[in-house]
């Protein structure tokens, strides 16, 4: 498992099987993730659902042909840029107003996404030896086919290519994908945090008004039931180790078995028993349910194909913009060069900064001097508001998208 690297696997169930704890299964998809060395992210994980659909194919409709012809560089809809090194050349296909990408031997054609395409769809009709494809991730080869005579369809689900080489020789008349970070066709499903209600743990909101309360809401309803006889006790007896996992504390040595004449002591391989216990725990999927690594999506199954993405969110370098004794519209320049993207109508007396890839950890101080409205928006659409004056002069916020 490479560094930041979340490993997801789904199961689809339709509650007619019995446990090994004597429940049945929860009806719908159980998904579960997996860490390297318990890295939780310390603004947590976001699960979102996409059902299959067709994927859109790029233009090679008339209008566009004759359009792009003969360029070197076709950028389309600021999703995907097209090149080749003697320009673009389209053949009719037969069917009225739609034509089909020339392929040519020495000539490749890259198709560079504007993000990392994650379902990739290409039909060809190929000459000769066929056209090959080959998928590139920061420029390095990850999977390759060739497109001939009895196989000249590509369907590729993968997880984040950033661009795909064409060559060979034929003509292309469907290339389409998706986007990772296309929120059309992305559900949100939850958002997990560790069940740690502490003020040195940012992550938010707070799905209980208790710990033991929020962990209980992430079990099937049969299981949580049973929550006082078989999971209160040991859950609280690991509380503090997840309190410390949460703020990023050392781990507590394991004392040794005063019960064994022999005094016998727990090591780990990495010297940290109290993370090796929480990893055996979490062998058990309601421990995992718990702890916020796996999620039980009760969609129906009724043959419809789905998509699952788990993010997370890891704190990185703090970035500050000073905007002391400037005025807002110098102050909102400032905020433009540091990355947002700047909205303002002095007439309405508003500004919308728009943070491109989200903001975690916010806050905003300002000196008082004139009441500031603000709404705050998070990139699932969750909103929040309220005034900055005399009394309140700062906010602080776990998640912006925009302000």
């Amino acid at each position: 498992m490479t560094a930041g690297a979340i490993v997801v696997f789904g199961t689809g169930s339709d509650a007619s099987v019995e446990q090994w704890d004597g429940h049945r299964a929860a009806r719908g998809i159980m998904l579960r993730w997996f860490l390297a060395d318990l890295d939780f992210p310390q603004f947590g994980f976001d699960v979102h659902r996409a059902a299959i659909p067709d994927i859109p194919p790029l233009p090679f409709d008339d209008i566009n042909a004759a359009g792009v012809s003969g360029k070197t560089v076709w950028e389309y809809g600021g999703v995907v840029t097209l090149s080749c090194t003697t320009g673009f050349a389209f053949r009719p296909t037969g069917f009225p107003g739609r034509n089909a990408l020339v392929i040519t031997p020495g000539d490749p054609v890259r198709v560079r996404f504007n993000g990392t395409a994650w379902r990739i769809q290409v039909d060809a009709a190929p000459i000769g030896t066929g056209i090959e494809v080959v998928a590139l991730v920061d420029g390095v080869e990850t999977m390759r086919e060739t497109l001939g005579q009895s196989n000249a369809h590509l369907l590729w689900r993968a997880r984040d290519v950033s661009e795909i080489v064409l060559r060979g020789e034929g003509t292309v008349s469907f290339i389409g994908f998706h986007l990772l970070d296309d929120s059309r066709f992305w559900t949100h499903l939850a958002h997990r945090c560790l069940p740690v209600h502490d003020a040195g743990y940012a992550c938010g909101p707070r799905g209980a008004a208790s710990e033991e309360d929020e962990a209980a809401k992430r079990l099937p309803a049969s299981v949580a039931a049973d929550w006082g006889r078989r999971f209160s006790g040991p859950f609280n007896a690991l509380l503090p180790a997840l309190r410390r996992l949460a703020r990023g504390d050392p781990p507590a040595p394991i004392p040794a078995d005063t019960l064994n004449p022999q005094h016998p002591t727990l090591t780990a391989e990495n010297g940290f028993p109290e993370r090796a216990l929480i990893r055996i725990a979490l062998l058990d999927p309601h421990v995992a349910r718990i702890l916020g690594l796996a999620y039980d999506d009760p969609v129906a199954l009724n043959g419809q194909e789905f998509a699952y993405k788990v993010t997370g969110i890891w704190r990185g370098a703090r970035r500050e913009v000073d905007g002391a004794g400037l005025k807002l519209v110098d102050f909102l320049q400032l905020l433009g060069k540091a990355g947002t993207r700047i909205k303002s109508n002095a007439r309405g007396r508003t500004a919308v900064i728009d943070f491109r890839k989200g903001a975690i950890d916010f806050s905003l101080s300002a000196d008082g001097s004139f009441p500031l409205e603000w709404i705050a928006e998070d990139e699932n659409g969750h909103q929040v508001q309220g005034l900055l004056d005399r009394k309140r002069r700062t906010i602080t916020l776990t998640r912006v998208a925009t302000l």
